[in-house]
């Protein structure tokens, strides 16, 4: 995740969670080397073809520790193996910090 991508972000956290995190609180977390942040792209074909994010998720890692922090996907894109791969990304980067 870029910081260009926290505006998409926290769309996608407002229509999957009630205590959504605002732009500025996923800005920050970029900010810190403990947090870890990826999305999900679609391509989009109409009216031109254009990358969407679909999808995200995070961690923040501590010494011997990885804590997930919010793991999000679009209604219209559940049920397609998005969550579990972020998840899979998720567990990547926690194991080889380790």
């Amino acid at each position: 995740m870029t910081i260009e991508d926290c505006t998409e972000v926290a769309a996608i956290d407002r229509v999957c969670f009630l205590k959504a995190w605002s732009v500025a609180m996923f800005e920050d977390t970029l900010q810190f080397p403990m947090y870890h942040y990826y999305v999900a792209v679609s391509c989009r074909e109409e009216p031109i073809s254009k990358e969407m994010i679909v999808g995200f998720a995070g961690i923040m890692e501590s010494v011997d520790a990885a804590d997930i922090m919010n793991i999000g996907v679009l209604p219209e894109y559940r049920r397609q193996g998005i969550g579990k791969a972020l998840f899979q990304k998720l567990e990547m980067q926690a194991k080889s910090s380790n």
